[in-house]
């Protein structure tokens, strides 16, 4: 059983942190009680491959003091524990706060925020010496944040997916796509008649469509623009990037230019989910 236990100062990152756990694939809880904690784990004593994180912090309010007992036990149970505490300066802090508009939990203790910090830094410095890890977190954003924490603890390389929709305008827009790209410009193929019961997946409409310099001037920009988000999205740690390419009826148009898109990523070695919501 492996158990991470977040703590450290208000406002520096602990959430974030739990979250990146829970997309590892972690059960996640906040702010359990320490003495609850021995029952918890019982529950798991017979699964295998059980990961945790907690938060602990000093929302516990009474029970704040009894982590450290409960630290102890682990060790001694030989646990396979992580301590990790998350700090950022008072002045980072500060400005968090005032960016958030939320309160220091100390506040309510009729201290300014300074004063709120500063005694919380003091109430958790014991546990900040039994650390096996500190992060720092000063002039980070929540973008931010989630790299530092997945650089540090992701375990799973989860695979950049494009997926490339097309559709008829004439029956709506599609849902969720973050790029959506017009055909209706270009020559359509639906007014041959040896075209028109045909598909964009036949080479006759391929051929017919790209005799339209308009084709492939548009084909070119999507490929650079669908490559330009993929390429940026992965490097922010997000997974997939949607695109839609309509065309009047969704049948011949947008398939084609769809699968010569998908082709072009397919190539560069991404993994490419393609779908026509006019051809089900």
């Amino acid at each position: 059983m492996e158990i991470k236990i977040i703590t450290g100062l208000a406002g520096a990152g602990k959430s974030a942190l739990l979250n990146c756990f829970e997309d590892e694939g972690y059960y996640c809880i906040d702010n359990l009680p320490p003495k609850l904690l021995f029952d918890f784990l019982g529950l798991y004593e017979d699964a295998e491959n059980i990961k945790i994180a907690l938060v602990m912090d000093l929302r516990l309010g009474s029970f704040f003091k009894d982590i450290s007992p409960m630290l102890k036990g682990l060790k001694e149970k030989e646990y396979n524990i992580e301590l990790i505490f998350i700090e950022a300066s008072i002045n980072g802090l500060i400005e968090r706060y005032t960016d958030t508009r939320r309160s220091h939990p100390l506040e309510n203790e009729g201290l300014n925020r300074l004063e709120a910090i500063e005694k919380e830094i003091q109430l958790m410095s014991k546990l900040r010496d039994s650390a096996d890890t500190i992060i720092e977190t000063t002039g980070t954003n929540i973008h931010g944040l989630k790299k530092k924490f997945l650089s540090m603890y992701s375990r799973n390389e989860k695979e950049f997916v494009v997926y490339i929709i097309s559709f008829g305008f004439k029956k709506g827009y599609v849902r969720d796509c973050e790029y959506v790209f017009d055909t209706r410009f270009i020559k359509n193929p639906y007014y041959e008649r040896e075209l028109r019961e045909l598909t964009g997946y036949d080479e006759r409409v391929l051929e017919y469509v790209y005799q339209d310099d308009n084709a492939k001037k548009l084909t070119s920009l999507i490929k650079q623009t669908v490559e330009f988000a993929a390429e940026n999205k992965k490097a922010d740690l997000m997974n997939s990037v949607s695109i839609g390419i309509g065309c009047t009826g969704g049948k011949h148009r947008s398939v084609a230019i769809s699968n010569v898109v998908a082709k072009h990523m397919q190539d560069l070695g991404y993994k490419v989910i393609r779908e026509d919501r006019e051809l089900k």
